[in-house]
């Protein structure tokens, strides 16, 4: 079962660090701003234009930041397949609640309003359907 849930946890892995590679953008692009004096730039070309290097290497790290959004999207898609692939319709609702759009077990209510289930029954349900992906996950690995 640890494989079934590391994998899905990967997802939240995966989008904090989309987040923090989002927050040192944001920084490197604000301290570039205030740090950047556009007036004792040479107006001629140079060689060497730091400003234009400092716009190349914020231009860079969005690009690392849009590959890594590329990667949990296209992760999210192959998790989300293996997770329809589990004939359970409350262990696919409790996974990809959970896993796949962050809600934390306690506020699903798909299934435990519509169900009237308590949150530990949910909690037992969330294991049983760990189970169940990790079988799914056996099957076409």
């Amino acid at each position: 079962m640890s494989e079934a849930k590391y994998l899905l946890q990967k997802i939240a892995f995966l989008d904090a660090e989309i987040n923090s590679l989002i927050r040192e953008h944001e920084s490197v692009k604000s301290t570039l701003l205030k740090a950047t004096d556009y007036s004792n730039e040479p107006v001629a070309t140079t060689k060497r234009n730091t400003s234009e290097d400092k716009l190349i290497k914020l231009a860079d790290k969005s690009s690392e930041i849009d590959s890594k959004v590329d990667e949990l999207v296209d992760f999210k898609i192959k998790m989300g397949d293996h997770i329809n692939e589990i004939e359970d319709i409350k262990y696919r609702i409790i996974l990809r609640e959970h896993y796949i759009n962050g809600v934390p077990l306690n506020k699903i209510s798909d299934v435990s309003d519509v169900m009237r289930y308590s949150e530990r029954h949910l909690h037992r349900l969330h294991g049983e359907a760990l189970l169940a992906f990790q079988k799914v996950l056996k099957d076409v690995m």
